[in-house]
């Protein structure tokens, strides 16, 4: 289906009075693929190596964006942490205990020390035995959260998804709960979640950001690398590291861009996504961008 239909069709299904779950189900709409057990682990073990973390033991984390899944939960206990705050824009996660149960045999056998949930019959009985907690009002759920309690965040694939209007805030809220000296590991796609290319740039902000338009299902904030790392910077964190993949060429012609996004450099619309690694009032080393 070519970047327009599905513009057409998610705009469509977005206004059909069915719940999220059933979506899912049907391949509609997701939130990520966390609810794939071996992607889930690939991911988070990735995160923790590039943190440069052997193990979460007593730790607290953060996950901001769990999407379909509360797998993160598990994954945090097993490598030890104890308590994990799972924060979401909206209740997207599955929450049929079968499916975690099946994903625990999955992590045991990876070698993570993932206690068993074979008692526990809802999915708040197993958040409770993780010490974990599930909260879905976005900004609003991180300004819950006490100042300098989490020792490590992470999120994949999320914050090019938090509206312009909140990103900010939601650096800076990321940067208070966060304890002095603590990391966060951010894995950013700059693609435009229809055709892995950047037709989103197509259109002005004006039309983008209109809430119709950006509740639909489709919505990237469109904000490039550079600018995202000086919001990061802005919000008082020392950027550690940034690795970036590139497009090979740009996937689409400058002359069908909007006029404000036409003049921005071949280095800054190349990327198609970059690690960052970030740390609380830490000496920032030197900066790797590629």
């Amino acid at each position: 289906m070519p970047w327009w239909a599905k513009i057409c069709a998610k705009l469509l299904l977005s206004r059909i009075p069915v719940s999220y779950s059933l979506f899912a189900r049907l391949g509609a709409f997701r939130h990520g693929q966390m609810a794939n057990v071996d992607y889930a682990l690939e991911v988070f073990q990735d995160h923790l190596s590039r943190s440069g973390l052997s193990s979460l033991t007593g730790m607290t984390c953060l996950e901001l964006g769990p999407g379909d899944s509360l797998t993160s939960a598990l994954l945090a206990k097993g490598a030890g942490a104890s308590q994990t705050f799972l924060v979401d824009a909206g209740s997207f996660a599955q929450v049929e205990v079968e499916v975690y149960r099946r994903q625990v045999s999955a992590m045991v056998a990876a070698g993570l020390d993932c206690p068993s949930i074979d008692g526990v019959q809802t999915s708040d009985e197993m958040l409770s035995q993780m010490n974990a907690q599930y909260l879905v009002d976005g900004l609003a759920s991180l300004r819950n959260i006490p100042d300098n309690s989490v020792d490590f965040v992470w999120s994949q694939a999320v914050l090019e998804h938090v509206r312009v209007g909140e990103f900010d805030d939601t650096l800076v809220e990321l940067h208070r709960v966060m304890k002095v000296g603590s990391v966060a590991s951010h894995r950013v796609d700059l693609q435009d979640h229809l055709d892995h290319s950047l037709h989103n740039l197509r259109f002005s902000t004006e039309f983008w950001e209109r809430d119709w338009w950006a509740n639909s299902g489709f919505y990237t904030n469109r904000l490039r690398r550079a600018e995202i790392l000086r919001r990061m910077g802005d919000a008082g964190f020392s950027i550690v590291e940034v690795c970036s993949d590139r497009f090979l060429n740009l996937p689409i012609p400058r002359n069908k861009m909007a006029p404000e996004f036409r003049d921005l450099d071949d280095e800054e619309l190349g990327v198609r996504g970059f690690n960052v690694l970030l740390k609380k009032n830490g000496e920032a080393h030197e900066q790797a961008i590629g």
